[in-house]
């Protein structure tokens, strides 16, 4: 049977899986883990040490040399996102590659979001009940989700720029005690909370599911779901308050920052249990090594996984466009066009489905802008959605969304201040995707729908499109004749519009 290994770089430890893909499912052959205790250099000083860039290549040897016991001849090596921030970064992984032989790969913070969504979607059916308000809660290290669900729509989705780990930096750099910490953490969130329930309305939220990798105080089991009571949370945070973070984290085998993290993350989910007056908390235990050595074992099921997590991306991103009294007609109009045109221009692209997402979501969202300044609004469309989290996302994948709801209202001129500092070949499709938009959203500048039918037809240097409308389509045609240029320069084929007056059967 095919074997693998799966290391996971983190600033306290670093863990490994070897395992084997079995009929449906995989086995776990070994699971090792090793502590790092890189967290100071890396986390206060943004600085990887000569010492301790040597004890982790020393680890490293070791895992290798342990998968070759095994026959492994593939070894995935990941770190957290809690690494780009380190100055000589590009210096370990280098080292890393070179002295061991792995090619390190650093997540970034939605990147690992987006593996623990596709886990979840699979296995939503088993967790959430139908015609129910769920609350998805994820703590990560830098931000805290929400996401609440009704059956399969997603109702709302929000987040915080402050996880378990921020919390545990205050915590350890003001010396507050676990009492403290817990009073602090609630006070700090409510006014968030308050802003949530606004949201929720009437609405009732009848259980909670805790996302991401359980706490080893939550749970000393590898199982896949477990559930815990309010009243059994209630009583655990009594009793940590009464401890200090040295007996924690000598209590639960954790390092001094793991014990503030945990207990963060912790006191965060009991307050939001809370307040939201949820009586049991069920939790969604995500391994990111499984996960990826799933995703390598099994593709049909990864494919699977992204269509069901592209379903939660497009109501994500109506539930943010719906909060920015966006023009649905006019944005679904522009959609459909700008994916008709991305098809049929396929011999002149070469781009795959990834891009084409990128511009569907762009044609849904170019306009939000306008709910903050009409004028200029392209710049705030760009901001608003480079500073949001959507899941199913990157962080580079809103960089492109961004900057083609920018480029819809610029002019051509302006084009290179905004993408000079992306490769060759990425610069250019993101101009053949914002041609494709611009002319687009030119095919209905009134935002009146007033094209009845709508055929293409690529054809030597030219591409047709062909409309019915029995209205005055003149602002139309002229916002059209000042975007082919654009389109021509780009794409090299001059596109033609013709206007059919007369419906079919007519």
């Amino acid at each position: 049977m095919p074997v693998i290994s799966v290391i996971e770089i983190s600033p306290t430890s670093v863990e490994m899986i070897i395992c084997e893909k079995s009929k449906d499912k995989i086995k776990i052959l070994e699971n090792v883990m090793e502590e790092l205790n890189i967290f100071l250099d890396s986390e206060k000083n943004n600085y990887i040490s000569f010492g301790k860039g040597k004890k982790l290549c020393n680890i490293l040897n070791r895992m290798r040399s342990l998968s070759k016991d095994y026959g492994v001849k593939n070894i995935l090596t990941l770190t957290t996102s809690s690494f780009n921030s380190v100055k000589n970064l590009l210096f370990i992984l280098d080292q890393i590659k070179i002295k061991v032989g792995l090619e390190v790969t650093v997540l970034t913070t939605f990147e690992k979001k987006k593996l623990l969504f596709k886990k979840f979607l699979i296995k939503k059916n088993e967790i959430i009940p139908p015609r129910k308000n769920t609350l998805l809660l994820n703590i990560g290290s830098a931000t805290t989700d929400f996401f609440i669900i009704n059956g399969k729509k997603l109702m709302i989705n929000e987040f915080i720029s402050t996880g378990g780990y921020k919390f545990a930096e205050i915590i350890n750099n003001y010396e507050l005690t676990p009492k403290e910490s817990n009073n602090f953490i609630q006070e700090y969130i409510e006014n968030y909370l308050n802003q949530i329930k606004k949201e929720v309305g009437r609405k009732k939220i009848n259980s909670l599911i805790l996302l991401g990798e359980s706490e080893n105080i939550l749970t000393k089991t590898k199982g896949q779901f477990s559930n815990l009571s309010y009243e059994k949370l209630e009583e655990m945070m009594e009793n940590l308050n009464e401890e200090s973070f040295k007996n924690i984290a000598q209590k639960y085998s954790l390092t001094p920052i793991q014990a503030r993290t945990t207990f963060a993350r912790l006191s965060l989910l009991k307050y939001i249990s809370a307040y939201f007056e949820i009586p049991a908390v069920k939790i969604f235990y995500y391994d990111t090594k499984y996960l990826m050595a799933y995703e390598h074992f099994y593709p049909k099921e990864k494919d699977l996984m992204e269509k069901e997590l592209w379903e939660l991306t497009i109501q994500a991103v109506i539930d943010k466009a719906n909060k920015f009294s966006f023009d649905k007609n006019h944005s679904t109009f522009v959609q459909n066009v700008s994916k008709n045109l991305f098809d049929i221009l396929k011999p002149l692209h070469n781009m795959d489905e990834v891009e084409k997402r990128h511009l569907e979501l762009a044609a849904f969202l170019h306009d939000i802008g306008k709910y903050v300044n009409f004028s200029s609004h392209q710049n705030h469309s760009q901001y608003i959605i480079e500073n949001s989290f959507i899941p199913g996302l990157t962080e580079e994948d809103l960089k492109v969304v961004g900057r083609l709801c920018y480029f819809h209202n610029i002019a051509a001129s302006k084009y290179s201040e905004n993408i000079d500092n992306l490769s060759g070949k990425r610069q250019m499709d993101i101009m053949k995707l914002a041609a494709i938009l611009k002319l687009s959203v030119a095919l209905d500048r009134s935002k009146r729908q007033k094209v009845k039918n709508i055929k293409f037809e690529l054809k030597d240097y030219e591409i047709i499109i062909d409309i019915t409308t029995l209205e005055d389509y003149r602002i139309e045609t002229i916002s059209f004749d000042h975007q082919k240029a654009f389109f021509r320069d780009v794409f090299g084929i001059n596109p033609v519009l013709k206007i059919n007056r007369r419906l079919y059967g007519e």
